[in-house]
């Protein structure tokens, strides 16, 4: 049962995908990332837990679940690909900085990469 409800949930993602792609509407950064965290576990991080995060510098995640999966985006997700997120809803690096800051101590991991994208936004005018 739960592999089929896992084929169904990825069968929901792989719709919208679709019918953003035949429409010609680009998928926006919180889609990709949401989209690429729920790779390995199906539709468990939606579009707004992953905004509302990044906006409100902790994570925002409608479900415990979630909010353990978002815990890696910065490991998980390119730089390049948060800071257009981010870009996209008008986060302030402050709450970025914060969220960044709670997903280190919850994972014990740094991530260099992120790190110097940041601070190279943050010199240049975020």
């Amino acid at each position: 049962m739960e592999r089929t409800l896992l084929t169904e949930r990825k069968a929901v993602w792989l719709h919208e995908h679709d019918r953003h792609k035949l429409t010609g509407n680009k998928l926006s950064a919180a889609s990709l990332i949401s989209g690429h965290l729920n790779a390995p576990y199906g539709q468990m991080v939606f579009e707004r837990d992953v905004i509302q995060s990044l906006k409100n510098g902790f994570l925002s995640g409608k479900t415990h679940t979630a909010n353990d999966i978002l815990a890696a985006l910065f490991l998980e997700v390119s730089p390049g690909l948060i800071l257009r997120c981010c870009r996209e809803i008008s986060a302030s690096q402050e709450a970025v900085g914060n969220l960044y800051s709670q997903t280190v101590q919850l994972t014990f991991c740094r991530c260099m990469d992120w790190e110097e994208v940041f601070a190279e936004a943050v010199a240049g005018g975020w």
